[in-house]
């Protein structure tokens, strides 16, 4: 089993040239704290991950109150298992080993960080998941050895 914690993110404007001709990025401003939504897994689609209510495009040409990664996003559990059974056979040194093998053996979903460019339609909300992310995958295999 391994347990990740999430990734950090910051908010950024998502029309940072409006703000600040030259600036490739442009920080959005908190009116409060950044608090997450405690029900965004009952419809990842939906709900947003965190209260977007609380951050405010900055003046023109500041470059917004808020720091780089302001946020943690979801954290992952990863799961893999494999069992693994020897039978001896009759001749000397040979061995016929059975083997199991579960990849995402809980087949939980990880998912990504949500979108950070406040303007944005989708903002606070997350689309996918991790990279690597996949359902569960058995595999059955005989390895003889000799």
């Amino acid at each position: 089993m391994e347990f990740r914690s999430g990734v950090p993110f910051g908010i950024v404007e998502n029309n940072a040239a409006a703000i600040y001709t030259t600036a490739a990025a442009v920080r959005s401003n908190a009116t409060g704290p950044y608090t997450q939504n405690a029900n965004w897994r009952a419809n990842v689609l939906s709900q947003p991950y965190f209260n977007t209510s609380t951050f405010v495009a900055p003046p023109l040409l500041t470059f917004g109150t808020l720091g780089r990664a302001v946020a943690t996003g979801p954290g992952s559990v990863i799961g893999d298992l494999s069992v693994l059974k020897d039978f001896p056979m009759p001749w000397e040194n040979h061995k016929l080993q059975f083997r199991w093998e579960s990849l995402n053996f809980l087949n939980h979903a990880n998912f990504g960080n949500p979108t950070t460019g406040r303007g944005n339609p989708n903002f606070g909300r997350i689309l996918g998941l991790t990279a690597g992310n996949q359902a569960r995958i058995n595999q059955l295999g005989l390895h003889y050895r000799f």
